[in-house]
């Protein structure tokens, strides 16, 4: 009698374990069906707050007007983007006594752009800007990446302009980018460096009689607030500096782009430089 309870207590623990087991393997194959994700829709890119925020309806943004899109669908296209193209690089050159506003204002418009952004020094170590802003350089001349372009600033640039190394540097770096701007009084260390000589170049205001008797091979240009030889850009003083990288941002991918950029920075971009026949 007991070795009959004992099979019939085998044989229901048998049939439980089996039942188990196919009630797992149909739930795996079956999953319960969960809530679709609610659709979530943002502003496209326009430069403005708005940007990180997240719409329950489609409609347009209550801050720049722009229609929303799928939220979904701009991180596809995102990614296929940024798996499609290498961003571009921009070597910033800093030096003591460097002007704030000559590398910054451009260095927004490049942000602003997709490249990838970066300061360059002589040596590794902290630097004082203009005004006492201290600035840790991303690198120095020996671990500096390969630029496609670079953005050479004003200041106090007399013992930069004058520097052996910095020279070499520019040199070296100049020959491979696409292109190099200059800014302020930055013009002094390209024309020091002779990559000025027998073009047309201008500097800030003040200082435009000094570039010409600094450097008599070149051909200063007054009264515009950019100049454009193809590959060797400068501008004016502090603002004009962005005018200059939004000029370069419409050579690198149209004129609608860098429109698109000024209009999100709020910036009047002064688009009229002289544009040097080659």
């Amino acid at each position: 009698m007991k070795k009959r309870k004992r099979a019939i207590l085998i044989d229901f623990c048998f049939c439980l374990l089996m039942a188990t087991s196919a009630f797992s393997n149909s739930s795996r194959a079956h999953p319960q069906s969960q809530d679709p994700p609610k659709a979530a829709y943002v502003c496209p890119p326009c430069g403005h707050d708005c940007l990180k925020t997240t719409f329950a309806k489609p409609g347009a943004c209550g801050v720049c007007g722009m229609k929303l899109v799928d939220k979904a669908s701009v991180a596809q296209q995102q990614m296929r983007h940024a798996a499609k193209t290498e961003r571009k690089k921009v070597a910033v050159l800093v030096f003591p006594g460097v002007q704030i506003i000559d590398f910054t204002g451009p260095w927004e418009v490049f942000g602003q752009a997709g490249f990838e952004v970066f300061t360059v020094a002589q040596e590794s170590g902290p630097i004082t800007t203009t005004f006492g802003m201290s600035l840790n350089p991303d690198y120095n001349f020996n671990n500096c990446p390969k630029p496609d372009f670079i953005l050479v600033p004003g200041g106090n640039v007399l013992k930069t302009q004058s520097d052996p190394e910095v020279k070499t540097w520019l040199h070296q770096n100049t020959e491979e980018a696409n292109m190099v701007l200059s800014v302020c009084n930055g013009a002094f260390i390209l024309a020091k460096s002779g990559l000025l000589e027998g073009l047309k170049a201008t500097t800030t205001r003040s200082l435009v009689d000094g570039l010409a008797a600094a450097a008599p091979n070149i051909e200063v240009v007054r009264d515009t607030r950019f100049v454009d030889n193809g590959k060797i850009i400068t501008s004016g003083g502090l603002s004009a500096g962005i005018d200059a990288a939004l000029h370069l941002v419409s050579k690198v991918y149209g004129r609608k782009r860098a429109e698109r950029i000024a209009r999100g920075l709020e910036y009047e971009w002064h688009s009229d430089g002289l544009l040097v026949e080659n």
